[in-house]
This record gives structure tokens, C-alpha cells and sequence, in this order.
């Protein structure tokens, strides 16, 4: 596995994820822009990044349409705290994983990356980030 790539300028969403990641055992490497995520991306490969779609400097948007030109099989799932039924259409059709609105409930994002991972999940696991 190569692991995971969280991307979100917010500092506290990067450390929460990364940490509940780390205590399952799965590589996970944080950007806090969008160019630290391209130059991350461009150098390896991820299965699966978790992908803010508003970065401060680039656009969550173009940041997916790369990384689905280079590595259509990597997965993506998007977190924004400014989600509408048009933005939904749009990364639809670049074929996210899962999307949720921030503020998100951790353990469902963890579900759904350990899903996608296709991790088993036990159920009394407890995170505490």
C-alpha cells in the first residue's frame, strides 16, 4: 500500500485524520496547500487522498482533475465546509469516493477511507485523536 494523502490548509482536520490513519497502521502524508499536494502527488503515488476543496492557492477542483489524469485508480474522497447540489454534480463526475461536509463526523471518514482501503473495520474501535 502506499498510502494516503490528507489535503486541507486546516491544521487540526490534518492532525485528527492523521493520527486515527497512524493508529490503524496506514502511511498517511499531509499537505497544507495545494502545491504541496501537486509536487506530493506528482512524485508518488497515493491510493487514496483526502482532498479539501478549498485550498487558499489552488482549487480542490483542478488539484482532482490531476490526480485523476495521472492516477485514475487512485481514490479521492472530498471534505469541504462549502458543499451545494452543483459542486456535488461536479466531483461526481470526476469519480470521488465519498464526500462530506465539514464539520464531518471522524469516524465516518474513517469508515469510508478504511472502505475504500478495503480495510476491515472492527466495530468497538474508538478513536481519540
Amino acid at each position: 500500500m502506499s498510502g494516503v494523502l490528507i489535503v486541507d490548509d486546516e491544521r487540526l482536520i490534518r492532525l485528527l485524520l492523521s493520527r486515527a490513519l497512524k493508529k490503524e497502521g496506514i502511511n498517511v502524508i499531509d499537505a497544507d496547500c495545494g502545491m504541496d499536494a501537486l509536487e506530493k502527488i506528482n512524485k508518488r503515488r497515493f491510493d487514496l487522498v483526502v482532498l479539501d476543496l478549498r485550498l487558499g492557492d489552488i482549487s480542490g477542483i483542478d488539484i482532482l482533475r490531476d490526480i485523476k489524469k495521472k492516477a485514475p485508480d487512485t481514490k479521492v474522497i472530498v471534505v469541504t465546509a462549502y458543499g451545494s447540489e452543483d459542486l456535488l454534480k461536479e466531483i461526481s463526475q470526476h469519480g470521488v469516493e465519498g464526500f462530506f461536509e465539514k464539520p464531518f463526523d471522524t469516524f465516518e471518514v474513517i469508515g469510508m477511507i478504511k472502505q475504500c482501503l478495503t480495510l476491515q473495520r472492527p466495530e468497538n474501535l474508538r478513536y481519540s485523536c
